[in-house]
């Protein structure tokens, strides 16, 4: 009897263990009520969702409330300089000699530089249509600052192409400075987008950098022809800077992802194209101008981590 009153203890301790009694009226979960096996799958489908930051209805309806946001940008972007310049020898009393008098040369160049940078931004976005669809204004700085250089060919019959009347192979830079802006964004967060607590949107602005200009030639500023002999007039060599301020017109397209009811972060393609720069470089001594237009543009995909208050 002593032998089967243990076994019947032993029994009631093993079953006790797979399948514990009920606490409180509530049945506790043991390995027997996993009959398609540990609650593995549920557990990865929730990691993933927490993961990708999947927000709750409420953080939706916060978002009407809270229409103030700031936020930090990291931004790659290519920019793209052209210069065109002219050499003008058409003036009537020009010191230009013969046969390169009486002409306008027109030479042209271009250079391109991916710029990497941080920047800042603030807003303030206004539901439209319950949150389905939105205004925003936005203010941002770059500060992808970077050098674009290139070299002109040079137009002449000189093997230099570098005497006077003929358009030099100078050297330039043009140093972009930060850039910044103001846009007007239009989305939309409808369907899916809404369930993934996401958004899609268009916008348009203006723009502004400013840089520097450089050149650095070497050519000669005599009628008569110049060259490394003693007795013939030598090139002269130098360096011209100036300060240019561009201004211009932004748009593109972006979309906006909720990860917090406050946070959200943004992917962005936008274009700027800038208004051309200009300036005339006359030559007093000779007779000769020389026009200068100067342009710009910046493509680019930005990135940005914004927070609502």
């Amino acid at each position: 009897m002593e032998s089967r009153g243990r076994r019947l203890r032993n029994a009631n301790l093993l079953s006790n263990r797979y399948n514990p009694p009920a606490v409180n009226g509530h049945k506790q979960r043991g390995f027997s009520n996993w009959r398609c096996g540990p609650p593995l799958p549920g557990l990865a489908v929730a990691a993933i969702v927490f993961a990708l930051g999947a927000s709750a209805p409420a953080g939706r309806a916060l978002a009407q409330d809270q229409r103030i946001y700031a936020g930090v940008t990291g931004l790659a972007s290519q920019h793209t300089a052209s210069v065109d310049k002219r050499v003008d020898t058409r003036a009537p009393d020009t010191l230009v000699p013969e046969p390169r008098r009486g002409r306008l040369l027109h030479d042209r160049d271009s250079g391109k530089l991916t710029a990497y940078g941080p920047g800042l931004l603030a807003g303030y976005r206004h539901p439209v249509v319950d949150n389905t669809l939105y205004l925003s204004v936005e203010l941002d700085v770059a500060f992808d600052n970077e050098a674009v250089e290139s070299q002109f060919s040079g137009i002449g019959e000189s093997a230099g192409r570098n005497q006077l009347g003929e358009s030099w192979p100078d050297r330039w830079s043009y140093d972009s400075d930060r850039n910044y802006g103001v846009s007007v964004r239009l989305g939309v967060a409808a369907g899916p987008l809404r369930e993934w607590d996401a958004s899609v949107y268009g916008l348009v602005g203006m723009r502004g950098t400013s840089g520097t200009f450089s050149t650095r030639f070497n050519g000669c500023l005599s009628p008569s022809p110049c060259s490394s002999a003693v007795d013939t007039p030598n090139f002269v060599s130098g360096t011209d800077s100036r300060n240019l301020d561009f201004r211009g017109t932004t748009f593109g397209i972006g979309l906006e992802r909720r990860v917090r009811q406050r946070v959200a972060v943004r992917i962005e393609l936008r274009h700027t194209e800038y208004d051309d720069e200009g300036w005339v470089t006359p030559f007093d001594d000779v007779r000769v101008t020389v026009p200068t237009v100067v342009g710009t543009s910046q493509s680019g995909l930005m990135v940005s981590l914004a927070r609502t208050f």
